[in-house]
């Protein structure tokens, strides 16, 4: 009676995946990097499997749009790692089913290419707690869309890293107001990002904020220093201007 099966790091054909689909009990399964040909995920749909995955690993497949529509069979998923799947921006239809957005916790879609639906769908998602984005945004204004939205009160990890955001996007990520982990490594951030929303950063709940690689002025340092909870901040290789740290306001 398999619960748990990992797979990765293996040449896997139809077959093999024939035979996963037989394992009625299997809640853990990790495919990661199997060489998954295209379309070859559909026998789950094809199947009507009776499987009740919790978690699916499915991080450096080749995947088609076929392929990410067949997830949505899993009705009980919690955990989901699709990054580095090689899908073109906005096939990632899975975003917009209904039972996934209640029933997921954790997503990973580094290193894709989301568009603005991708993400408007992203922002519906309404118990997802662990958010890795990083290398996925190609363009700023998007995170925009997570203000006031179904995401921003559940979401309490997100990873940015290596995504185009700009002031408007970190507006939307300070509306995600139980966030605990927030990673920016080099965001492309310009000089007064965090200098605009002075009356969110007292409410903020973050302990741990990467800002590395990327342009802090004074301005942001005093806002940044505001956050009540906070316990680790890296702020490495961000330019700050001399005395940055003389005018902000430790706490």
């Amino acid at each position: 009676m398999i619960k748990k099966l990992d797979l990765q790091e293996n040449d896997l054909g139809f077959a093999d995946l024939d035979f996963i689909v037989k394992l009625e009990y299997l809640e853990v399964l990790n495919l990661q990097n199997c060489k998954i040909g295209l379309n070859e995920l559909v026998i789950f749909s094809n199947a009507k499997s009776h499987l009740s995955l919790l978690e699916l690993n499915l991080g450096y497949n080749i995947l088609s749009a076929s392929d990410i529509l067949a997830i949505n069979c899993f009705s009980t998923m919690r955990f989901l790692d699709l990054r580095n799947t090689k899908l073109a921006e906005g096939k990632f239809s899975f975003l917009r089913c209904e039972q996934l957005k209640k029933c997921l916790s954790v997503l990973i879609l580094a290193q894709n290419n989301l568009d603005y639906e991708d993400v408007y769908n992203l922002s519906t998602f309404e118990n997802l707690r662990k958010l890795d984005l990083s290398y996925s945004i190609r363009k700023p204004d998007l995170i925009y869309l997570f203000k006031n939205s179904c995401i921003s009160k559940s979401l309490e990890f997100l990873d940015l890293s290596f995504c185009k955001l700009n002031a408007n996007d970190i507006l939307g990520i300070l509306k995600c107001r139980n966030l605990l982990f927030l990673i920016l490594k080099c965001c492309n951030l310009k000089y007064g990002c965090f200098s605009c929303y002075d009356e969110l950063f007292l409410d903020l709940k973050i302990q741990l904020l990467s800002l590395k690689r990327n342009n802090i002025s004074s301005k942001d340092l005093k806002n940044i220093f505001k956050i009540p909870t906070i316990r680790f901040l890296c702020i490495s290789h961000c330019n700050l201007p001399k005395n940055a740290l003389d005018i902000a306001e430790f706490s």
